[in-house]
């Protein structure tokens, strides 16, 4: 009986930050960050336990952990944000390092949890069409202060890599911590594949280079994916 081999595919992970930013925060293998929690289950228990648990095993096998790539601090009441500090970043230039959307978006949904998008120092690419799922890292969340949720994107053809989130609800002034180092998101594939992970610092030049080709006013990643697959086709 003959076993196929996996297909091994290559993810890479480029960032024009300044060093060594792309050597102390790059994402890795989940099974490399394991939560501490789970390192202090006792590997001889009688008992069942997350240690034995195939879905949790499996899972970290497969995936990546993107860790956040610096402290904020984002201080909100309501739907609005009042303020946010970033770690290694002046006050003029948050809003390069933020965004947010208007609620009309999401039709209603989320009511009274800001919306945020964390722009991520990461352009990701892929050589071949492979769906990816992007999780919120939940396994690592030690309160439930935001929710991230979950999208598939093709690297192939969209290189972003940015974070959206939702705030937990608070009528009074809240202020949210996210550290540097955590892991903020699991990318998984979905095809049973082998990924191998690259890491890679480019010039700004070639960073702009990297970035989403949009010719569509509505639609481009749609548009961009389904054009890609008809012409390899």
């Amino acid at each position: 009986m003959k076993f196929l081999r996996k297909q091994r595919i290559e993810l890479c992970f480029h960032t024009c930050e300044q060093r060594p930013f792309s050597d102390i925060l790059p994402p890795e293998k989940a099974t490399l960050h394991y939560p501490q929690w789970f390192k202090n289950i006792s590997p001889k228990t009688e008992q069942p336990s997350m240690r034995a648990c195939p879905g949790y095993i499996d899972f970290f096998k497969k995936s990546i952990a993107v860790p956040l790539w610096r402290d904020y601090e984002i201080t909100y009441s309501g739907n609005n944000i009042n303020n946010i500090q970033i770690a290694g970043v002046h006050s003029d230039e948050v809003h390069h390092h933020v965004e947010q959307h208007h609620p009309k978006q999401w039709g209603g949904g989320f009511p009274n949890q800001p919306h945020l998008k964390l722009m991520s120092p990461w352009l990701i690419t892929c050589n071949t069409t492979t769906p990816f799922l992007i999780s919120e890292a939940s396994w690592h969340k030690t309160a439930n202060d935001y929710i991230i949720p979950q999208g598939v994107v093709d690297f192939k053809v969209n290189t972003g890599s940015h974070v959206n989130m939702f705030l937990s609800p608070s009528i009074q002034q809240k202020t949210l911590m996210l550290e540097a180092g955590n892991p903020i998101v699991y990318i998984t594939p979905l095809d049973d594949i082998e990924v191998d992970i690259k890491i890679k610092d480019v010039s700004v030049d070639e960073w702009r280079r990297l970035l989403n080709y949009r010719f569509s006013f509505k639609n481009n990643y749609k548009k961009t994916l389904n054009l890609f697959r008809k012409n390899i086709q």
